[in-house]
Formats: C-alpha cells, sequence, structure tokens
C-alpha cells in the first residue's frame, strides 16, 4: 500500500550544503502515518500518508554565512514507501485472518506490519498510536471513542492491554471482541502507525506503566502512562 498523492511522498526540499564542514548539528524527522478504519466484518482499503520533516544543518561559518563556491545544491530526494499492512487475525498474531462475522468475547489479535521490500529497513521501528472506536463509519470526534494514547498506552488497562511489538516494524493487540451498542454490532477500528528513526540501533519507544501496577493499590497523584518520553 502506498500514498495515493504522489506529491506527498517524492519531493524534498533541496537543502544546501557547505563543504567543507568544520562542525555538523542535524535534527530531522521522518514521519509515516497509517490511518485504518474499518468493522470486523468489512475490511476497508488502507492509505500511508507521508510526512517529511526536513532538518536544519549547521556549519562552522560565522553567522552562518557561506561563500558561494562553497554552496552545492543536492539533487531530489525520495524516500522508499513502505508496505504496510493490518488485519484482525483469530487468537494470536499467527491466527486464521477474520473475514466474517465474530461473537462478542472471541479473542482477537490486531496486527500492524509494515517492511521496505528490498530496502534496508534495520534504521527504522514502528510505534501504533492514537487508537479510537467507534459504532459508526467516519464517526465525528464526539462519536469517537479513544482506547490507546500517543505513547501506545491503553487508555483502559483493566480491559484492554497496551500494544506489544515482536519485531521493530510489528506490533499487535490480543483483546476480545466487544461491542459499543447493541444495536450496532459493527466496530470501527482505528488506529496511526509512526514509524521512528532508531538511536544506534535502539528503538526509542515510550514504556508503558505495566499493567499490573493497575491491579495495585493506586497512588493519590496522578500517573503517567508513559513511562519514559521519546
Amino acid at each position: 500500500m502506498r500514498c495515493r498523492d504522489q506529491s506527498l511522498c517524492d519531493v524534498i526540499d533541496h537543502p544546501r550544503l557547505a563543504s567543507p564542514p568544520n562542525s555538523v548539528a542535524t535534527r530531522a524527522c521522518v514521519i509515516f502515518v497509517l490511518s485504518t478504519s474499518l468493522p470486523i466484518a468489512d475490511m476497508l482499503p488502507l492509505c500511508l500518508i507521508l510526512l517529511i520533516g526536513v532538518g536544519h544543518i549547521c556549519y562552522g561559518h560565522p553567522n552562518n554565512e557561506f561563500p558561494e563556491d562553497e554552496i552545492i545544491d543536492l539533487p531530489v530526494g525520495r524516500f522508499p514507501d513502505p508496505e504496510c499492512d493490518y488485519n484482525v487475525r483469530r487468537d494470536n498474531r499467527n491466527g486464521q485472518k477474520i473475514t466474517g462475522q465474530i461473537r462478542v468475547g472471541d479473542p482477537l489479535y490486531h496486527r500492524w506490519e509494515c517492511n521496505y521490500g528490498e530496502h534496508n529497513a534495520d534504521m527504522y521501528c514502528m510505534m501504533v498510536q492514537n487508537c479510537t472506536v467507534s459504532s459508526v463509519r467516519n464517526g465525528r470526534n464526539d462519536q469517537l471513542v479513544p482506547i490507546i494514547d500517543e505513547f501506545g498506552c491503553s487508555l483502559f488497562p483493566g480491559v484492554l492491554p497496551h500494544v506489544t511489538y515482536p519485531g521493530d516494524l510489528e506490533g499487535g493487540i490480543l483483546v476480545n471482541a466487544f461491542s459499543l451498542d447493541i444495536d450496532k454490532p459493527a466496530i470501527y477500528f482505528q488506529c496511526n502507525i509512526k514509524l521512528l528513526l532508531k538511536l544506534h540501533g535502539i528503538c526509542r519507544r515510550p514504556q508503558c506503566v505495566p499493567l499490573e501496577w493497575f491491579n495495585q493499590e493506586r497512588p493519590s497523584r496522578p500517573y503517567n502512562r508513559a513511562l519514559r518520553m521519546l
């Protein structure tokens, strides 16, 4: 699955570099956002949107002023488009894909996975975040029920676990099927996928508060669902 609007995927601004550099300070952020919305009984097509934040590159010239003969223009670049997939399976991550109706209480595994095919993807890892459920397709904001926050942590830890990650580019949740409205059995499940740049080969996902903590006596002060920020 690739971006429908290639203008979002293909073009990066032309950074201007000075050569030779004395010192380099860079900041860059590449974010891939994948939004999915589907009822269990009706799989909808997925769309991937690529958002690119171009970093700032600074060198050791006074006041960042460069002689014209030291400035070069880089060619237009392109990031490879990841192939991402979302499906719901029965019982576990390797279970049978759900293609028909299910019953409330059935164990389901929501699975997200991205890959770069032949491209080297060792520099990326994924995070599932900002999940909502609704009993209506394309519901308004007041019809959406948030269940996973921006850190991938459950907002209802008593009934819904945090997102787990079997690999750098795979995430999942094991949960029993439920319904929001007895008259509207379909559930529309929507999440965002963010691809993060790994730091020295380590994925810097936030670490959620362990679910066991919620079974203990809670302190009177508020808690943070994410123990470690990006």
